[in-house]
């Protein structure tokens, strides 16, 4: 049958309809069912099922908890990878000051957030971030939390291939980012970038991955190549991030998504993933997106790479208490009194 991709008019119903009941019906999808999936111009009742599927997956893959990723920024400095989305580009940031969070800063706030029941302790750095001082930043935050939280890092290419040292100073897991377009949006090398999640992989720390940044000019079919990887490399914990427009970066005039586009990619990949996933975080918060199976939200502080300098506030005042919040009013479970549970001191 002649396969024609969603960038076409005339895609075919037949194709559509196949790969939804294979949805409804807890069959393995290809990655060409998750292309007819992401079908933008699915119908409506199509589109409600797909996400009274997707949320009924997340409460039994995730045990319906609600769970927090809370992440700090640790260095804003100008990068000369120019990454077209980030508003750390040194070709178009004018906010020159380099800044970063000091020691005792970063332990402070790593604690507030292990005793306000955080699930994942995030350290996350710029690319060429130096990695002794990382080890020292590790070290000290697993000092102070113990194994309240699960610790991770989102750090620089050349520091993530560095597994066994992190492994040693207390990391369980690593965030690696390979974007939408990398390669494209990006200066860095595919297959280095595919070689530092293979060796991470294969390292005994858990993995996580995000389909991101996620805007209007992606594809159905590079929305589904990418989440067909994500599933494949055995990601522990994934996410969706939309592209946040930031002025002046070459991203800025092509916009955002609508909620309900975001919600239909979540659903799609809870769908997707369905046992082999079983986190997934949706950043920014959309309520429909945590309707259809996303079961955990950011709360970000520091740097931001999608605003200027350094924050000591939550993003967008979205702290841990609203967090947990957004996520009860969408029938999640969560811990109010913090981590008491072995699994959330153990990993996934």
């Amino acid at each position: 049958m002649e396969k024609i991709f969603p960038e076409a008019e005339s895609k075919k119903e037949i194709d559509i309809e196949k790969s939804f009941q294979k949805a409804l019906t807890d069959e393995i999808l290809l990655e060409y069912d998750i292309e007819c999936l992401l079908y933008a111009g699915l119908e409506e009742e199509k589109q409600r099922a797909l996400r009274g599927k997707a949320r009924e997956i997340a409460a039994k893959e995730a045990g319906n908890q609600g769970k927090i990723w809370a992440s700090i920024g640790l260095d804003y400095v100008n990068c000369p990878m120019n990454c077209s989305f980030c508003s750390m580009g040194s070709a178009w940031n004018s906010y020159e000051k380099k800044e970063e969070l000091q020691e005792k800063e970063v332990v402070e706030i790593a604690d507030y957030y292990a005793r306000q029941g955080a699930d994942w302790l995030v350290l996350r750095t710029t690319e060429f971030y130096e990695f002794d001082r990382l080890l020292q930043r590790i070290k000290a935050v697993r000092q102070r939390i113990k194994n309240d939280c699960v610790l991770v890092v989102n750090t620089g290419d050349a520091n993530s291939r560095k597994v066994e040292e992190l492994k040693a100073a207390g990391v369980d897991m690593i965030y690696q980012a390979f974007r939408l377009r990398e390669g494209t949006d990006t200066r860095f090398d595919c297959n280095a970038r595919r070689e530092t999640i293979e060796m991470i992989s294969q390292s005994g720390l858990k993995l996580s991955q995000y389909l991101e940044p996620v805007g209007p000019e992606h594809t159905d079919r590079e929305l589904a190549g990418r989440m067909t990887e994500l599933i494949r490399q055995g990601t522990d914990v994934a996410g969706i991030m939309e592209r946040v427009p930031v002025f002046g970066t070459p991203k800025y005039a092509l916009g955002t998504m609508l909620p309900q586009r975001i919600a239909q990619i979540t659903a799609v990949l809870r769908i997707a993933s369905r046992a082999s996933i079983r986190d997934i975080v949706i950043h920014p918060y959309h309520r429909p997106a945590v309707e259809c199976g996303a079961n955990a939200l950011v709360v970000d502080v520091g740097a931001i790479p999608r605003s200027q300098g350094m924050t000591r506030t939550s993003w967008k005042n979205q702290d841990m208490l609203q967090a947990k919040q957004f996520l009860k009013e969408s029938g999640y479970e969560v811990d109010d009194a913090g981590n008491e549970r072995n699994e959330r001191s153990r990993g996934r």
